[in-house]
């Protein structure tokens, strides 16, 4: 192989692997697919492209599944119950409820709240600029979800029974 060919392919491999994310990707995980509408409210609307931060979200079905997968390493994000979340603390040290940010109602005698909170990984509090864009995002897609429109758009739903989302203002220390 000459010379020129070797360097046209290494500049070839090393724009493959430099080209195809420009932006900071953040991965988020919940127990309950509905939770992750306002994410996905502000990234139909491209905030979060605007700010060059790629989200991607991912669900699972149950608790259990949901901690499984926090082993892997990608998830910075997790958006669970606060008995869930609590659970995942005690687990590792490296993660760290943020804030609350929905009330969700179970039809099971008594009627149950469950609230969900964020936490993050350390990982990501070392990452201000990209932990303040996804908490603003956050807010910005509770505020999208008073549409009507974005909301049946999103879910093919009128209204959302049984939950309520808030905006992430701090931890929730009781």
């Amino acid at each position: 192989m000459n010379r020129e060919s070797l360097l046209i392919a290494l500049l070839l491999l090393f724009s493959l692997l430099t080209g195809c994310h420009t932006g900071e990707r953040i991965y988020v995980i919940s127990s309950d697919k509905e939770v992750l509408l306002p994410i996905k409210a502000s990234q139909f609307f491209g905030y979060f492209s605007k700010r060059k931060i790629e989200v991607r979200t991912d669900s699972t079905k149950d608790t259990e599944e949901l901690i499984r997968l926090l082993n892997f390493s990608k998830y910075t994000v997790v958006i669970t119950d606060r008995k869930t979340g609590k659970k995942v603390e005690n687990l590792s040290r490296k993660w760290k409820e943020i804030c609350t940010v929905a009330i969700k109602r179970r039809k099971i005698k008594p009627i149950k709240r469950e609230r969900f909170v964020i936490i993050v990984k350390e990982r990501l509090l070392k990452r201000p600029k990209e932990l303040v864009e996804l908490l603003k995002g956050w807010n910005y897609g509770v505020d999208l979800l008073k549409d009507p429109a974005v909301l049946y758009y999103l879910t093919g739903k009128d209204r959302l029974k049984g939950i309520k989302f808030l905006k992430c203002q701090g931890s929730n220390e009781d």
